[in-house]
Protein backbone atom coordinates (compact mmCIF):
# COMPACT_ATOMS: atom_id res chain seq x y z
CA UNK A 1 0.00 0.00 0.00
CA UNK A 2 1.48 3.22 -0.73
CA UNK A 3 1.39 6.35 1.36
CA UNK A 4 -1.10 8.02 -0.57
CA UNK A 5 -3.72 5.45 -0.48
CA UNK A 6 -2.73 4.83 3.45
CA UNK A 7 -3.49 8.75 3.90
CA UNK A 8 -6.98 8.68 3.01
CA UNK A 9 -7.92 6.06 6.16
CA UNK A 10 -7.83 6.97 9.62
CA UNK A 11 -6.83 4.24 11.87
CA UNK A 12 -7.96 6.06 15.26
CA UNK A 13 -10.43 8.60 16.37
CA UNK A 14 -7.09 11.18 17.84
CA UNK A 15 -5.34 13.55 16.03
CA UNK A 16 -1.50 12.47 16.38
CA UNK A 17 1.34 14.86 15.85
CA UNK A 18 4.00 13.89 14.04
CA UNK A 19 7.24 13.06 15.59
CA UNK A 20 8.74 15.98 16.19
CA UNK A 21 13.16 16.57 16.22
CA UNK A 22 13.60 20.05 17.82
CA UNK A 23 12.51 19.08 21.69
CA UNK A 24 15.99 17.35 20.77
CA UNK A 25 17.70 20.05 19.58
CA UNK A 26 16.46 22.14 22.40
CA UNK A 27 17.63 20.23 24.90
CA UNK A 28 21.06 19.18 23.12
CA UNK A 29 21.79 23.06 23.38
CA UNK A 30 20.31 23.52 26.85
CA UNK A 31 22.79 21.05 27.99
CA UNK A 32 25.88 22.71 25.76
CA UNK A 33 24.56 26.37 27.25
CA UNK A 34 24.42 25.00 30.57
CA UNK A 35 28.46 23.81 29.76
CA UNK A 36 29.91 26.45 28.24
CA UNK A 37 28.01 29.15 31.06
CA UNK A 38 29.53 26.75 33.73
CA UNK A 39 33.43 26.87 31.95
CA UNK A 40 32.78 30.85 31.27
CA UNK A 41 32.39 31.57 35.05
CA UNK A 42 35.29 29.84 35.84
CA UNK A 43 37.34 31.89 32.87
CA UNK A 44 38.56 29.11 30.34
CA UNK A 45 40.17 30.63 27.39
CA UNK A 46 37.12 31.62 24.64
CA UNK A 47 34.52 29.80 26.17
CA UNK A 48 32.87 32.93 25.92
CA UNK A 49 32.15 31.91 21.73
CA UNK A 50 30.86 28.59 22.49
CA UNK A 51 28.45 30.20 25.01
CA UNK A 52 27.22 32.68 22.28
CA UNK A 53 26.83 29.74 20.17
CA UNK A 54 25.08 28.06 22.20
CA UNK A 55 23.26 30.36 23.03
CA UNK A 56 22.11 30.98 19.27
CA UNK A 57 21.62 27.50 18.34
CA UNK A 58 18.63 27.77 21.23
CA UNK A 59 16.74 30.84 20.16
CA UNK A 60 17.10 29.21 16.69
CA UNK A 61 15.63 25.55 17.78
CA UNK A 62 13.11 26.85 19.59
CA UNK A 63 11.81 29.29 17.35
CA UNK A 64 12.10 26.45 14.17
CA UNK A 65 9.87 24.18 17.40
CA UNK A 66 7.24 27.11 17.89
CA UNK A 67 6.89 27.50 14.54
CA UNK A 68 5.85 23.69 13.72
CA UNK A 69 3.54 24.22 16.69
CA UNK A 70 2.06 27.14 15.64
CA UNK A 71 1.36 25.92 11.63
CA UNK A 72 0.36 22.43 13.24
CA UNK A 73 -2.07 24.99 14.86
CA UNK A 74 -3.73 26.33 11.81
CA UNK A 75 -4.41 23.23 10.83
CA UNK A 76 -8.18 22.22 9.68
CA UNK A 77 -9.19 19.31 12.16
CA UNK A 78 -11.93 16.41 11.88
CA UNK A 79 -15.23 16.98 14.23
CA UNK A 80 -14.28 14.15 16.30
CA UNK A 81 -11.51 15.66 17.87
CA UNK A 82 -13.15 18.79 18.62
CA UNK A 83 -15.73 15.84 19.96
CA UNK A 84 -13.71 14.67 22.61
CA UNK A 85 -11.90 18.11 23.26
CA UNK A 86 -15.48 18.96 24.17
CA UNK A 87 -15.77 15.49 26.06
CA UNK A 88 -12.66 16.50 27.95
CA UNK A 89 -14.23 19.98 28.70
CA UNK A 90 -16.97 18.91 30.56
CA UNK A 91 -15.59 15.96 32.04
CA UNK A 92 -12.67 17.86 33.90
CA UNK A 93 -13.80 21.43 34.12
CA UNK A 94 -14.25 23.11 37.59
CA UNK A 95 -17.12 24.01 38.84
CA UNK A 96 -16.66 27.72 39.79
Amino acid sequence: MTNLIRSNFQDHPFHLVSPSPWPLYTSISLFSLTVNGALSMHLFNNSYITFYLSLITLIASMSFWFRDIISEGKLKLNNTLYYYLNIFSLLFHKAS
